[in-house]
């Protein structure tokens, strides 16, 4: 369920929270199945934490990792656009096309892209600056554990130079503010990166399809037969080592029958249907 609270009316947002309170779990978590919720997985907006709280106290709660490091690159972006207020037109057009190369993680770039980058950067060393703080501050993930990690952010916090540390400021901010939700990553490794696909899919679908209802939205997200993901079935683990005499009966009877996980529809499948016009 995504909710948006964008286009309200002035001062309504005190209703909008009680409206979250009171719809986001009556449609999601009936009141006899909250015992199963046992980790939250969320962006940085406060509501929701607020709700999740409210109404599922005591559970942890985890920003996922996405919309932390995302911070980061809009920091990165926020120098190269202040940089290209000073250039000629030729110059601020190649910066814009050059900005994927600087938003690319560096163990992933070609020795073509590094050039291009490196000339940048001799041109202006702030721009190699952000794109250090930028690496670094997706390496907080990088980290064994949860104490390394938090050092790591601590680290990196301290070493923002002053050239780049306003475009910083907002990053380390909600570092702060959200910080024991942040590192709750490492105790649990959960991220909510499938939703996030779907949302974006359903609103492609819903464009190309031209008002579809929510009900046949649903549907043709969920029940799409070419987009079903293979199942897998599980057995149980049978006991280690060789059976003792007159124990044959008992060890074959520990493995458990086989069952089936349904991950849900596959989304690079959904995404071809997309782009070849399936649901328009």
């Amino acid at each position: 369920m995504k909710l948006d609270k964008k286009n309200l009316p002035k001062n309504s947002e005190i209703q909008w929270i009680g409206r979250v309170s009171g719809e986001f779990f009556t449609f999601v978590c009936q009141p006899s199945d909250k015992h199963k919720v046992k980790v939250v997985t969320m962006d940085m907006w406060r509501t929701y934490k607020d709700v999740v709280n409210a109404q599922l106290p005591g559970r942890d709660i985890v920003v996922d990792r996405w919309h932390v490091i995302r911070m980061a690159n809009e920091a990165l972006e926020a120098v190269r656009k202040q940089i290209r207020k000073g250039l000629n037109t030729r110059q601020r057009l190649k910066l814009k096309d050059d900005r994927f190369i600087l938003l690319e993680r560096e163990h992933n770039l070609s020795s073509e892209q590094r050039e291009k980058m490196q000339s940048w950067f001799d041109l202006h060393p702030e721009l190699a600056m952000a794109y250090e703080a930028k690496e670094n501050f997706h390496r907080i993930y990088s980290c064994k554990n949860k104490n390394e990690a938090q050092e790591f952010a601590r680290a990196w916090m301290r070493s923002l130079p002053p050239a780049i540390e306003p475009a910083f400021e907002a990053s380390r901010t909600a570092l702060l503010n959200w910080w024991g939700e942040v590192f709750n990553f490492y105790d649990h490794q959960i991220t909510n990166a499938y939703t996030e696909s779907v949302n974006r899919l359903a609103k492609d679908i819903n464009r190309m399809g031209r008002g579809y209802s929510f009900e046949v939205m649903r549907a043709r997200l969920i029940y799409e037969k070419q987009a079903r993901k293979p199942t897998t079935k599980l057995r149980g683990r049978k006991p280690k080592g060789k059976s003792q005499p007159g124990t044959m009966a008992r060890s074959v009877g520990l493995e458990k029958a086989p069952r089936t996980v349904e991950y849900g529809p596959h989304i690079p499948t959904l995404c071809d249907l997309l782009e070849s016009g399936h649901f328009s």
